[in-house]
């Protein structure tokens, strides 16, 4: 179980690294660089904790009970934690982000989409 854990939490990280590279055009933020590295890279580690603790407690052999569970479980998750930090001012949307009531739908989506990625690639690599 825990080689499992490490394989769901290393390619958790890696797809949630890539994505928040990727979507830092869409928040308004002060830093650049190295520093922009890093941040991302934390928050993708946080990221991918989640998304293994919920690979964790959703441990069921049918896959697609799975997906659907964790994405649902992931998609409240985020709008939990992209609220939070909204009010408590950790960060802001740029004008390029698309929100549905006030939330970011690349933030919103993030988890569960690469919840899902993540235990396919995990499935397939398993398999090999």
């Amino acid at each position: 179980m825990l080689k499992r854990l490490a394989s769901i939490f290393a390619i958790a990280f890696i797809l949630n690294a890539v994505w928040e590279l990727v979507q830092m055009p869409l928040y308004s933020v002060s830093v650049s660089g190295w520093d922009c590295w890093i941040l991302c890279l934390k928050a993708s580690v946080w990221d991918a904790v989640i998304i293994t603790c919920v690979y964790y407690f959703i441990d069921t052999p049918n896959k697609r009970h799975r997906y659907m569970v964790s994405a649902c479980i992931l998609l409240l998750v985020a709008v939990i934690i992209e609220q939070r930090a909204l009010i408590e001012g950790r960060w802001a949307y740029s004008h390029l982000m698309p929100t549905v009531l006030g939330i970011g739908l690349s933030p919103l989506f993030q988890l569960p989409l690469l919840a899902i990625a993540t235990f396919r690639i995990h499935d397939k690599i398993a398999t090999l």
